[in-house]
């Protein structure tokens, strides 16, 4: 068997996580309500650095990322045919991103991972007919 292990060889791709796993979680609550939870655990990366805010390339291993959103809508009856949807949207509730983004002028633009979203809560009115 550890012939066969020797024998595999595995080539890891830059800006892909080791892991990752997302989970939601959906529930029905009283008074017309709703409510969404989800998770999204990215693992570390390798991500390349190039010069220039740093004095020379290397290859960085990312932090891993756990995000948390959660959504709770409700809804009201205007009419027979008619609905109004009222949602609160919180996003990245864990404010993960990532800490080390290179500045000014000769940063590697490139140099980018981690979650797409900062902290934000929205608030949306949707009409139905």
């Amino acid at each position: 068997m550890d012939d066969a292990r020797a024998a595999v060889r595995i080539t890891p791709f830059f800006r892909t996580p080791n892991a990752y796993v997302f989970l939601t979680l959906d529930c029905d609550l009283p008074r017309r309500m709703a409510l969404t939870l989800t998770a999204d655990y990215t693992g570390s990366m390798l991500v390349p650095r190039y010069a220039g805010y740093i004095p020379e390339d290397r290859l960085e291993t990312s932090p891993h990322f756990d995000v948390f959103n959660a959504v709770l809508t409700r809804t009201f009856e205007l009419s027979a045919a008619a609905q109004a949807r009222l949602r609160f949207n919180f996003q990245n509730l864990a404010d993960s991103y990532q800490r080390d983004l290179d500045r000014g002028p000769k940063r590697d633009s490139t140099y980018v991972y981690g979650p797409a979203e900062m902290r934000r809560a929205v608030v949306s009115l949707t009409l139905v007919f």
